[in-house]
């Protein structure tokens, strides 16, 4: 049997595939439990089903409440052509305009179904500000809305 230390404690655990050796703490941090307060109640109606609608108001809720959001020297939005009409874009400068900077293109996640301009803004200002480089985000069309590959075109 598995017996993880924990501080100065030790917490025996069945050994299992996905379990940890070690545990880290002794309980979840403060941050780590208030997601997945958020997360249980709100995402798992009684009914089992969530549509997706309210997945995507929740992942818009869920970032701009839990994702930290640095100063940026610049954020503009933009609009360039797109294989089915404008894309938008927003970039991301941590140093003046003038200055040089390489670029990091940035999609965001969701599986083609969710997310968008608004739930990467946190983690595009944070690789702009650890990185020192531009970061462009775009929204790309998603589906069941449009298809898969008109995302992928964008």
């Amino acid at each position: 049997m598995n017996t993880p230390v924990v501080a100065d404690a030790v917490v025996p655990l069945k050994p299992a595939p996905g379990l940890p050796k070690v545990l880290r703490a002794p309980a979840l941090d403060p941050e780590s439990a208030s997601v997945l307060g958020v997360l249980n109640p709100v995402m798992r109606p009684p009914d089992g089903e969530v549509s997706l609608r309210r997945q995507r108001r929740m992942l818009r809720y869920l970032s701009v409440l839990l994702g930290r959001t640095p100063d940026m020297l610049r954020v503009s939005d933009h609009r360039i052509p797109g294989p089915a009409g404008e894309i938008e874009i927003r970039v991301y400068r941590p140093s003046p305009p003038g200055v040089d900077l390489p670029a990091f293109l940035w999609f965001h996640g969701g599986a083609f179904l969710l997310g968008g301009l608004e739930t990467a803004d946190s983690i595009c200002r944070n690789i702009a500000q650890a990185s020192g480089t531009a970061v462009v985000a775009a929204r790309y069309r998603l589906c069941p809305e449009h298809t898969l590959y008109d995302g992928r075109a964008d």
